[in-house]
């Protein structure tokens, strides 16, 4: 099942406390709420700061077609997420070893890796892997979510609709688990701090 929320100005809540941060996401993508401006997010990479700086922030394994950009692509694939079954693109997210033909092309990007970039609600939930770094969330409209009993898959704007978003985010949902958020563009250097 699919819902598409139809975002009103302006009730942006105030920021949760840290331990209540994965349910306030999965209230606002159930509900269509708006997370505030700063909302930090935590990735572990390898690459020093330096790396990422040059290569100019943490920048999705998509593989593009000729001439089309990132965003072009972040929203082809929203709409190729949100055709197939929420708990199990979530499933072969998280457990991409498992990963069966149908869904290799929602999971993997370039070179293998996963396609989107990885971050979690949590610092001691995060991706883990080297360095661990803060990222500052635009403000994001909750814009639909296609659910079922076992999970969900929320997207994220940094608009209040999906044509006119410049910034895509997933949120990832499997039972109880609400803690992963994925970035399907580019989320440029100026929104990540090590921490």
């Amino acid at each position: 099942m699919i819902t598409i929320h139809h975002v009103i100005e302006e009730q942006t809540a105030d920021m949760p406390a840290p331990v209540q941060r994965a349910a306030f996401l999965k209230r606002c993508t159930q509900g269509g709420g708006i997370v505030p401006e700063g909302f930090p997010v935590y990735r572990g990479d390898t690459r020093t700061w330096f790396d990422i700086e040059r290569s100019g922030g943490f920048v999705p394994s998509f593989k593009l077609s000729p001439g089309e950009t990132i965003l072009e692509y972040a929203k082809r694939r929203v709409d190729e997420i949100m055709k197939v079954s929420a708990p199990d693109f979530v499933f072969y997210w998280k457990y991409p070893s498992r990963c069966i033909k149908e869904y290799q092309p929602l999971v993997f990007g370039a070179e293998g890796r996963a396609a989107g970039v990885a971050a979690s609600c949590g610092k001691e939930g995060g991706q883990k892997g080297g360095q661990e770094y803060a990222i500052c969330l635009p403000k994001l409209y909750s814009l639909m979510v296609s659910h079922d009993k076992m999970g969900a898959v929320g997207v994220y704007g940094d608009k209040p609709s999906l044509e006119e978003s410049t910034v895509i985010w997933l949120h990832l949902i499997m039972g109880p688990d609400a803690d992963e958020m994925v970035s399907l563009t580019v989320i440029p250097i100026d929104r990540i701090q090590p921490v």
